[in-house]
């Protein structure tokens, strides 16, 4: 078959290949006529026989509808710090103590097998959580740093209590995150990548429970714990939903509008409703703690959710009702196509894919590494935007307010147009030039505006009165008076203004008449020979 290649009514043909077959794979056989060149593919196979023995990827079902009615089992026994409980394998665990304060399902503990235990409240030990918690152990899904149950736990009558997980470290993303102080003290030296860092992980965790169709139904922020911003841990993933087993709890501001008003045990959430919890938190590290729906003026969390109560940029119409202070500043940093992921879910109301979102987020952090972005937590200005439309990153100049002592920021565009004009430099921040201070008042003397809680009168017609030693009226020396007179280093008056005022005048009388006697003299001098 190969001298084919070397015949006249095959000359238009580029190669003609020869291909063996067998158990071990496929095998080319060579021209003897033309140098032997080792095929392609790898150990000269075109074809491999895949030893790949890897299971498929298990996924559970997902049914639209829950659980009939759940029952509790009402176990005899709640076991406590001291006591021991069994695994489904019959293995003893001691619960060495309790790790914070019972919560509202039941209280936690560490064990001597380094695993962490929970033990449910005797009302909260029901049919559906057993199960559920079986299913989950059963088909042994492992995502890292995600703390699935492991085993079951029983007390010595062998009834169901709990469950045992991996022990999880951090601090919590609302106590360590979503507080501003709080993450300056505890991660002075991070910026924006960080942030960026730990939603990027955050996200591809979800992404990989969603490709076993766990639905976790309760995102929030107070259920991930954090070391860095590459070690995170979830945790009270029994409440994840798995098939028909809804998840019966949740909060208000990760729940879509839709559900508002259901129990959430009532219905079965879908992956499109962990997109928008995950897509509020995403937002809430973006501007640290700060809720999308948050706006000044604004109510409950509840009441503010609605599309049209979104505060920030999404088109030409611009803020409504921003939230005061930094938050204006931290959205128009953002890269504009996070800033539209955020504005389709949160002012168009739509769904938008994980992938999407992850997307952005990875862009943005690819951005912060090659200096296209600020990397500042909290910029002190708008974005800069230079001629040829890239970001002009530091090119302000800080101003500390002269009112609540916080640093603010002018861009140097803005302070070259200030000098050109010959206007001074503002010394209060955006907030406080806007504040309407409800301790303004009045003065009851001049009438002009001063804040003291304690007087009706202004530093200007409050202070001493002093009897003038020259004419004996009294006469006010006014606070503001008396700091400039501190503050130079000046004896305080003894005369009243009109006296100091005369005695100045004399001065300059006399000087004259005695310079006008000067003159007379050398006239007569002259004329006469004096």
């Amino acid at each position: 078959m190969l001298d084919l290649k070397r015949s006249r009514s095959t000359n238009n043909i580029k190669d003609i290949k020869v291909f063996s077959f067998n158990n071990k794979g496929i095998y080319e056989f060579k021209d003897k006529y033309i140098k032997n060149k080792p095929a392609k593919h790898q150990n000269n196979k075109v074809f491999k026989k895949s030893n790949n023995n890897t299971k498929p990827l298990f996924k559970f079902n997902l049914p639209k509808s829950p659980k009939g009615q759940d029952r509790p089992l009402n176990p005899n026994i709640i076991p406590e710090a001291g006591s021991f409980v069994f695994d489904n394998n019959s293995k003893k665990h001691k619960l060495l103590k309790q790790i914070g304060r019972t919560g509202g399902e039941g209280s936690v503990y560490l064990t001597d097998s380094n695993l962490i235990c929970k033990i449910y409240k005797k009302e909260k030990v029901t049919n559906f959580r057993e199960e559920k918690i079986k299913l989950l152990i059963k088909n042994t899904i492992k995502v890292k740093n995600v703390c699935l149950p492991e085993y079951i736990a029983y007390n010595n009558s062998k009834e169901f209590v709990g469950y045992l997980m991996p022990q999880a470290t951090g601090s919590e993303i609302k106590t360590s995150i979503f507080i501003p102080p709080l993450l300056k003290q505890k991660f002075p030296h991070w910026n924006r990548w960080h942030l960026a860092k730990i939603a990027l992980n955050i996200l591809q965790k979800i992404e990989k429970l969603h490709q076993h169709n766990i639905i976790l139904g309760d995102i929030n922020p107070n259920n991930i714990l954090l070391n860095n911003e590459n070690d995170i841990y979830f945790i009270d993933t029994d409440s994840f939903q798995i098939e028909n087993y809804p998840c019966s709890v949740g909060m208000v501001p990760y729940t879509r509008k839709m559900h508002h008003g259901k129990r959430y045990e009532d219905y079965l959430r879908t992956k499109d409703d962990d997109i928008y919890a995950v897509a509020t938190l995403v937002f809430q590290l973006m501007l640290p703690g700060k809720l999308p729906y948050s706006f000044s003026g604004g109510g409950s969390e509840k009441e503010n959710m609605k599309p049209e109560n979104f505060p920030y940029k999404c088109d030409d119409n611009g803020y409504n009702n921003a939230p005061d202070g930094q938050w204006v500043y931290i959205w128009s940093n953002l890269p504009f196509k996070l800033k539209v992921i955020f504005c389709r879910v949160f002012r168009k109301n739509e769904k938008v894919k994980l992938y999407e979102l992850t997307k952005e987020i990875k862009d943005y952090i690819y951005q912060l590494d090659k200096g296209y972005q600020t990397k500042e937590i909290f910029p002190l200005t708008h974005k800069q935007i230079d001629d040829n439309g890239n970001v002009i990153k530091d090119d302000f100049v800080k101003i500390k307010c002269k009112i609540c002592k916080q640093e603010f920021a002018i861009p140097n565009k803005q302070v070259v147009d200030f000098k050109v004009k010959g206007w001074s430099l503002p010394t209060k921040c955006k907030s406080c030039k806007d504040i309407k201070d409800p301790d303004l008042k009045k003065c009851s003397g001049c009438g002009k505006q001063f804040k003291d809680k304690y007087n009706n009168l202004c530093s200007n017609c409050r202070g001493t009165n002093i009897t003038c030693n020259s004419c004996y009226t009294t006469f006010l020396f006014s606070e503001s008076e008396q700091s400039f007179y501190d503050k130079k280093g000046l004896s305080y008056p003894k005369k009243c203004k009109n006296c100091r005022g005369n005695k100045s005048n004399n001065n300059n009388n006399n000087s004259s008449s005695s310079n006008n006697s000067n003159n007379i003299g050398g006239i007569l001098s002259s004329l006469f020979g004096w």
